[in-house]
């Protein structure tokens, strides 16, 4: 009996003692899993904070690669338009010797009608000249009539639509022939309307319309 109670009491302990090394390892293993889940979360955590960060990374890269486009564009654009400027520029002394021709020739053509006399005009250092002579050798009625052709001449190249024709006094300095002859000019430059303003009785005498003011 005494053996079987010493047997017992043994096994009692040997079975406690294994329960506990049980429950230890039922604990630890418990506490093991507890950090492994919090490890997994923690990593989850990270991951998604890490691939929001990507795709924010990803955005600004995007971003920025559309910005980049855009500047490109821009320089392209301004390159082209810097070049395009530069040629304008360049082509600036061409295209105004070449309107300044075609002017002139105008003016000659008008002059001449107005003068009577062929007449070629031209321009150097930014004073006509008439015949290679200067406008300050001509009288003040020829004066008039190559100011009047300067004038037909510009707005027939710069508004060839335009319809009305205003002069003030265009002969006030000319005489009978010359007066006759600018005012045939005049009638036979084809704009619908012409407005002058006149105190000699050769332009009311081919007026179609007199407005008469005291």
């Amino acid at each position: 009996a005494d053996l079987l109670a010493i047997a017992a009491h043994r096994t009692m302990q040997e079975l406690t003692e294994a329960v506990g090394k049980a429950r230890e390892q039922h604990d630890r293993a418990f506490r093991q899993h507890e950090e492994m889940a919090q490890f997994a979360q923690n990593l989850r955590h990270e991951t998604e904070r890490a691939l929001s960060a990507y795709r924010a990374a990803e955005a600004a890269l995007q971003h920025a690669e559309s910005e980049v486009a855009i500047v490109k564009a821009d320089l392209k654009q301004l390159e082209f338009n810097n070049a395009l400027l530069k040629a304008v520029r360049e082509a600036r002394p061409t295209v105004t010797n070449r309107l300044w021709a075609l002017v002139l020739s105008a003016v000659s053509t008008y002059f001449s009608d107005m003068r009577g006399t062929p007449s070629v005009v031209t321009r150097e250092g930014g004073e006509f000249m008439v015949d290679g002579h200067p406008v300050a050798t001509l009288s003040g009625s020829t004066v008039d009539a190559l100011g009047l052709a300067v004038r037909v001449a510009l707005l027939r190249t710069f508004l060839p639509n335009l319809s009305l024709l205003i002069l003030d006094e265009p002969n006030a300095a000319m005489d009978a022939e010359r007066t006759a002859q600018v005012l045939g000019f005049v009638s036979a430059a084809g704009f619908e309307q012409t407005l002058i303003v006149s105190h000699d009785d050769m332009t009311t005498d081919v007026a179609d319309h007199i407005i008469t003011l005291e």
